[in-house]
């Protein structure tokens, strides 16, 4: 609601929640106990003051790397290495798309690997006491490794090709999922120069592109992207 409303107004902010809590994945992860609507928690949060960082010309824009620091470390103790994956994702494709080089210097990545780094390190440091390197490789290696790279012995199901979200993605979001194409495309129309609309399509296109990546596959892996599709698709009814 909060990014939507900065983004577009707050009318488009609601349809954006509305959106999003009837879409089928997300309405159904909320419904039950699972870790990952945790992480659509962080990982929104974390792009939320990623946006905020990049909106703000000065004053705050410190401020506001250190806060989406601080949720990029929540996103990890929620998921592993992709809870930051996708927000970093993200920051390299916005900086690739716009040039803007310098700001890699403003946002203090130093301070951010030492805030994401000390809470890794006390993670990694309290499963070595625990469980020893049995612990430790059970997290680095089957949980992270083995899931997202192929060839490496991984044992746990959902293995699926790469094109698998590219299917599973029209259920997930559904019923708004019919919409997508007219809603990417009056993003086309609208034109990128609506800093907005660019930030939102990358959200969710190098998050897809990073989920699709990985040998296992599920459809619900897919739910912390539905925030972006769903302010997109959220405006797009507010224009109409």
């Amino acid at each position: 609601y909060l990014l939507a409303r900065k983004m577009y107004g707050r009318n488009s902010a609601l349809w954006s929640c509305l959106i999003l809590a009837l879409s089928a994945e997300y309405f159904t992860i909320t419904h039950k106990s699972l870790v990952d609507i945790s992480l659509v928690f962080f990982v929104t949060g974390t792009v939320y003051w990623l946006y905020m960082a990049l909106a703000e010309e000065k004053d705050k824009k410190g401020i506001y790397y250190i806060i989406c620091y601080i949720f990029a470390t929540g996103a990890f103790f929620t998921k592993g290495f992709l809870g930051l994956a996708l927000p970093a994702m993200l920051f390299m494709c916005w900086i690739g798309w716009t040039r803007h080089w310098n700001e890699i210097k403003k946002a203090r990545l130093w301070i951010g690997f030492f805030i994401v780094g000390t809470g890794i390190a006390l993670w990694f440091s309290a499963l070595w006491k625990e469980g020893s390197w049995e612990y430790l490789s059970t997290f680095l290696v089957h949980n992270n490794l083995q899931r997202f790279l192929p060839g490496t012995g991984y044992s746990g199901g959902h293995e699926k090709p790469f094109y698998y979200y590219m299917c599973v993605y029209w259920s997930a979001f559904a019923p708004w999922s019919i919409l997508t194409p007219a809603v990417f495309y009056h993003a086309y129309r609208k034109g990128f120069r609506d800093k907005n609309r660019l930030f939102l399509v990358m959200w969710f296109l190098s998050g897809f592109f990073i989920l699709s990546l990985s040998v296992t596959k599920r459809s619900i892996y897919i739910v912390p992207l539905l925030p972006s599709i769903s302010i997109l698709t959220g405006a797009w009814f507010s224009d109409m």
